[in-house]
């Protein structure tokens, strides 16, 4: 059952399965980190490319290849559960 959920995940964002996947990770984290909003286009399409890339790279690479495991010591962090600090870090990337 979670190979299925797996394999539907890669799918649904478009991932070749029978692409090398190491190459396929690379591609999306680099397209990723690559991203910006252009001069034109809306905050609304941006977010969407944002959103669109974020779940490419996940599933390509992993969640750990855009959050970094950190020791969350200060009290601006330490409380955050893993899905809180997941949505900061996704903030870090928008600003």
């Amino acid at each position: 059952m979670v190979w299925i959920m797996k394999a539907i995940k890669k799918i649904s964002v478009g991932i070749d399965e029978n692409k090398n996947e190491a190459i396929t990770a690379y591609e999306a984290v680099k397209k990723f980190y690559e991203l910006c909003q252009t001069d034109r286009e809306s905050n609304d399409r941006y977010m969407e490319r944002f959103e669109e890339a974020w779940k490419t790279a996940d599933a390509a690479a992993g969640v750990n290849c855009l959050v970094p495991t950190i020791t969350r010591t200060s009290e601006k962090y330490k409380s955050l559960s893993d899905d809180e600090w997941i949505e900061a870090m996704k903030v870090i990337f928008l600003c």
